[in-house]
């Protein structure tokens, strides 16, 4: 260990005549505030909970690649440092882009590299055999489609070179081309549902990555790090970028629902494993006899109730359904290991894989159903007019559980994001611990950090005449896109994309659809996402030229679009609606069952669940925004098409206005107006205030 501190190395590598500006890099005032906060963080004696916000602009992958780098290189018997990020893009920007300029830096300063790797799963790369055995069949079944086939070999050839020489990640042909040749699926080709490991570059991949110092690895994977038999044991840190998707992925895998049919439908697909056993046929009796109990019970209830759930006065008739639920795992269990024999000896084809899949999720909804857990809520849920039944359990607190696993690694921590808190900095601060489970953590490192100069971003808002995008239909239970909002909005699109590209950011694929609907009938051409398409397949159409608009659910987060001279390439941004996640009626329920049994006071229920799908909101607008500007000197216009978007001093919508970054809140006071005429009206002369 040099005697040199490591908050000195970051102070050169740093400061405005460091070894970053020398090398061509920005100097950025926020980022060695940022630098040196990882640095404390990482020198702290024992524990550690660092909780930094840095807007799109400080540079946050630098910040905290290179103090990493440095204390790795002068603390030689530290252990492994771990960085998770949620997309691939960013995970593919900090190895390919900033690694090496990192290492660039530590080794000006005179420092040694520390080896560096990234972990992915099983799923993301190549199984060779399997790939080989698909185009073959391919090749056969339209041998008379010259251009498909040649296609097809040089999909193989690329496979091949990949597994032998590269990195053997499918993902990188579909970042180089966008999309698989048809009739070719990831499921059919990846390692995850094949006993046997053809490919030698995932070896490799494995090897690196236990042996790596610095290991970048994706949320996912470190959620489940105690499945994954080559992690490390334990690190000496651990930093979450895109820390703001953490709850959600958390909720996610704790919160399931299994429908009757779909196990069902798992027993019926025995026989596409050449599985002819009697205990499938007797299971599928077994379950017909508990799914008619199960529907008579609702019957003798109304059948009204959307679901019946533990902790109410059906909890007696739940718990009697444990034995059933035992019965039917078992029994699937005795299915996957059947498939599993059969995946040994044979290739799977895309319904295989999909089976297998779902098996896998419905052994775990009945596993966590069946449990005992005092934070697992089981329930019968009804979720059609049908009233089919399904199984459902729901962790009220399950974001909470990410400490938990956390600390099972490590016990320093840094949690970061561009979007974390709202302006309320040391109210939203407390939140974000403990919506993560550091609730009973002392946070060490408390830090917002937004760039001084980084773009120009200037707003659009919609006249207060325009109807909301949706209302309820009770009737069929759903909400509905109101046609003249729709109309509206394809109106403030076709105005928008006289100055330039803009990209349209909507809540769901039927809203996409409908709008491209209107933008058809006013003679606009569009790019869209439709449901089952991945938004890499539209770009390269996009960027071409092809249209000038591009509409899209799933580009809130992640998506940097540039020029191939990685100029600025969007003009202007419109968002649609304001991203509130529609109401999940279930989960809601028990988050108050479970606060009320904690004694915490109605209103204050009502509070908290309020400020939860708010600080969704935020987060996710912020980010939407932010796909505008990804450099120092873009310039972005962004048009808003809900009239839920406050500019006057509403009470009730200042909390909207805190996904606005803190820098250009004097240009959204000085908004344009849409009119409902079609046309953009002059700017606000009045200044709103906001609370901050």
């Amino acid at each position: 260990m040099t005697n040199k501190k490591l908050s000195d190395y970051i102070h050169e590598a740093f400061n405005p005549h460091g070894v970053v500006v020398s090398l061509g890099g920005r100097y950025v005032k926020e980022q060695y505030q940022y630098a040196q906060a990882v640095g404390e963080s990482l020198m702290y004696p024992d524990e550690s909970l660092a909780i930094i916000e840095a807007e799109t602009g400080v540079g946050k992958s630098l910040g905290y690649l290179i103090p990493c780098l440095i204390f790795l290189s002068t603390h030689v018997e530290a252990n492994q440092i771990i960085i998770s990020t949620f997309t691939r893009l960013l995970q593919k920007q900090i190895m390919h882009k900033d690694m090496p300029f990192a290492i660039r830096v530590i080794e000006l300063l005179g420092l040694e590299p520390v080896p560096c790797a990234y972990r992915m799963g099983r799923q993301a790369f190549y199984c060779m055999e399997r790939t080989q055995h698909l185009v073959e069949q391919l090749l056969a079944k339209y041998s008379h489609d010259v251009d498909y086939c040649q296609q097809l070999e040089e999909f193989l050839s690329y496979a091949h070179k990949s597994c032998n020489s590269g990195s053997g990640l499918w993902l990188d042909w579909l970042e180089e081309y966008f999309m698989f040749p048809d009739h070719i699926h990831s499921r059919d080709i990846c390692l995850l549902y094949d006993g046997r490991i053809s490919n030698d570059a995932y070896i490799k991949h494995i090897n690196q990555a236990a042996s790596a110092r610095l290991l970048l690895t994706n949320h996912a994977t470190l959620i489940g790090h105690d499945n994954v038999t080559d992690f490390t044991e334990s690190a000496y840190a651990v930093i979450t970028d895109e820390a703001h998707h953490l709850d959600r992925l958390m909720s996610e895998r704790s919160n399931k629902i299994l429908p009757f049919a779909r196990i069902n439908f798992l027993l019926s697909s025995a026989k596409d494993f050449d599985i002819h056993a009697p205990y499938v046929k007797e299971t599928r009796q077994f379950l017909k006899h508990w799914q008619a109990n199960v529907i008579q019970y609702d019957k003798a209830n109304g059948s009204y109730q959307d679901f019946y759930i533990s902790s109410g006065g059906h909890k007696q008739w739940l718990t009697d359904q444990i034995d059933y639920v035992a019965q039917i795992e078992a029994n699937l269990r005795h299915l996957e290991k059947d498939f599993r024999e059969f995946q040994k000896l044979n290739s799977l084809d895309h319904f295989q894989v999909e089976c297998l899949e779902q098996l896998d999720e419905a052994l775990i909804t009945l596993a966590q159903w069946r449990s005992s857990n005092d934070y697992l809520y089981r329930a019968i849920l009804y979720s059609d007019n049908m009233r089919n039944p399904s199984l459902a359990v729901v962790n009220p607190i399950a974001s909470r559980l990410f400490a938990h696993t956390l600390k099972r690694l490590t016990t320093r921590m840094i949690i970061t994001s561009a979007t974390l808190f709202d302006n309320r900095v040391d109210d939203k601060a407390i939140a974000v611990a403990g919506d993560l489970g550091f609730s009973h953590e002392a946070v060490t490192c408390l830090l917002r950090l937004t760039p001084s100069m980084y773009g120009d971003m200037r707003f659009i808002l919609p006249s207060k005449n325009v109807s909301v995008p949706t209302s309820y239909d009770r009737d069929n239970r759903c909400n509905r896109f109101n046609s003249y909002w729709l109309k509206y909005t394809a109106s403030m699109i076709k105005e928008a994309v006289k100055t330039g590209p803009t990209l349209v950011l909507t809540y769901s694929f039927e809203e996409t659809r409908l709008i491209k609907e209107h933008m058809e009938g006013l003679g606009v051409e569009c790019i869209t996402q439709e449901a089952g398409k991945r938004l890499m397949e539209c770009l390269p159409e996009f960027i071409a030229g092809h249209s000038d608009v591009l509409i899209t659910p799933s580009g809130w987060d992640g998506l940097n679009i540039r020029s191939a001279d990685n100029s600025q390439f969007l003009q202007n941004i419109v968002i649609t609606r304001i991203p509130n996640p529609p109401k999940n009626e279930l989960e809601e329920y028990v988050a108050r069952e479970y606060m009320t049994s904690k004694n915490i006071p109605p209103h204050v229920i009502d509070n908290i669940l309020w400020l939860k799908q708010n600080n969704y909101c935020v987060r996710v607008l912020k980010q939407g925004l932010g796909r505008g500007l990804r450099a120092p000197e873009d310039r972005i216009i962004i048009w808003f098409a809900d009239p839920r978007m406050p500019y006057f001093n509403s009470p009730k919508s200042k909390p909207l206005i805190n996904a606005i970054p803190v820098r250009f809140l004097s240009n959204y006071a000085k908004a344009g107006i849409f009119s409902s005429e079609g046309e953009v009206e002059a700017y606000m002369d009045s200044e709103i205030s906001v609370v901050l």
